[in-house]
């Protein structure tokens, strides 16, 4: 009988763990399953399934028109548009979030 591995089964919070090695890796997907013994198919599996989550519940954005002046220490980064407006950022703002929001933005 051929001696195989035996199976390690994650939890999807061990995946979000995962998900976010890899991101932070700069390694390629089948180079990081090798290394950490991850089955290709069931990484990919994973992948979709928790970026399609958090793609369908986190697809509004909050925008307040701001009146009055901007705390400098909770809103450090700025863009300002051409057209007067200025969106404000906060040091743990998702960038590819913002990336998105942008180019939605300019589509219109």
């Amino acid at each position: 009988m051929a001696n195989r591995k035996k199976r390690t089964v994650h939890t999807e919070t061990q995946w979000q763990k995962i998900l976010s090695d890899y991101e932070s890796s700069g390694l390629g997907v089948e180079r990081f399953c090798r290394l950490r013994n991850l089955g290709y198919s069931t990484f990919k599996r994973w992948q979709h399934k928790l970026h399609s989550h958090v793609s369908s519940k986190d697809s509004f954005y909050e925008l307040r028109r701001v009146e009055q002046e901007i705390d400098t220490i909770t809103y450090p980064m700025s863009i300002a548009f051409k057209n007067g407006i200025t969106l404000y950022l906060q040091n743990n703002a998702d960038m590819a979030k913002v990336a998105e929001l942008i180019k939605h933005y300019h589509q219109q």
